[in-house]
């Protein structure tokens, strides 16, 4: 397979794409104000293709707190 911008399999094919696909959920908290936002948000993978061992792979099942979880937050204008 040609190599696309320094990335080996790069190329987009419509029968494979599926498992490249992660897939992630989260919960948060949004706190609206007259003049801002406040966000706290947690998310956690719960499929990462990057991965290659299978207990890696779906960190639902094997979730290791310190590399699938992500905890946000933000300050901002209401939209």
């Amino acid at each position: 397979m040609p190599e696309i911008y320094g990335q080996p399999d790069g190329q987009f094919k419509f029968d494979s794409f599926w498992k490249q696909i992660a897939v992630a959920y989260g919960v948060g908290l949004r706190l609206n104000f007259d003049y801002f936002v406040i966000r706290l948000d947690m998310g956690m993978k719960a499929v990462n293709p990057a991965y290659t061992t299978t207990r890696e792979h779906f960190p639902l099942v094997h979730p290791r707190f310190s590399r699938d979880h992500a905890f946000h937050f933000a300050v901002g204008f209401p939209f």
